[in-house]
């Protein structure tokens, strides 16, 4: 296959990733109990960040090494694997720039724990609980657990319950009040600060070098988003 081809590839899945997590995005956005909202959520979202983190990972290779990875290379780093925990976990090995303020914030983020914890569940999802039903259905000896919206759920009832002005407007307006959707906004705000943070490894640095420059026009939406348009899903119009 050739180089153009292979480009062309790249930019297509580089696309449908960030098409994957915008949707994503936007269904938690408009998610209220009770809705299924929340599953299709989770289920772009996972697949999309999967996908966003893998195409980085190709990049970076081709950048130092100036080829691509074969079927064989990509399966021994395991970059087959649906576990976001550790492809994440790869992610914060790349060598960023922490000579740039930003950078090096988006490098403290990374250990941010409500971060690592929305990831963990993810990975979860992404790994077991999606197929829930299906295990079950052909008896599986040990059906994945199916508790990763419930765990999401949980979470988002520590941070309410966690900020006592957000809960005390909770509790006196019910879960359709703004106390629950300012939740669902710093959710949403966590997504969109990480995949800002790697978008920005397509045009600062030199981890993914003149094709991350190349291929980052799918990625300026994350790219270009202020601190104060976090978690509100600015390019809502066009998913």
């Amino acid at each position: 296959m050739s180089e153009a081809q292979k480009e062309m590839a790249l930019d297509d899945e580089l696309q449908c990733s960030v098409t994957l997590i915008k949707g994503g995005l936007v269904q938690l956005r408009q998610y209220s109990q009770p809705d299924d909202r929340l599953f299709l959520g989770i289920r772009l979202l996972t697949d999309g960040l999967e996908r966003f983190f893998k195409v980085v990972f190709l990049l970076r290779s081709r950048e130092e090494t100036g080829r691509w990875l074969t079927e064989g290379e990509f399966y021994k780093r395991k970059l087959h694997t649906h576990d976001l925990s550790v492809l994440f976990g790869m992610i914060k090995d790349l060598p960023f720039d922490n000579s740039l303020t930003a950078i090096q914030a988006d490098i403290d983020f990374f250990e941010n724990d409500l971060l690592n914890d929305v990831i963990k569940i993810l990975s979860e999802f992404s790994t077991q609980a999606r197929y829930h039903n299906i295990n079950v259905i052909i008896g599986k000896s040990e059906p994945s657990s199916d508790s990763a919206i419930d765990k999401l759920e949980g979470l988002k009832l520590k941070m309410l319950t966690g900020d006592e002005k957000l809960f005390g407007q909770f509790k006196s307006e019910g879960i359709s009040s703004d106390a629950s959707r300012e939740i669902d906004r710093r959710i949403i705000e966590l997504f969109e600060r990480l995949v800002r943070a790697i978008a920005r490894l397509f045009t600062f640095g030199s981890v993914l070098g003149g094709l991350g420059v190349k291929h980052s026009h799918p990625v300026h939406d994350f790219l270009f988003l202020m601190d104060d348009e976090l978690g509100q899903c600015k390019y809502y119009e066009d998913v």
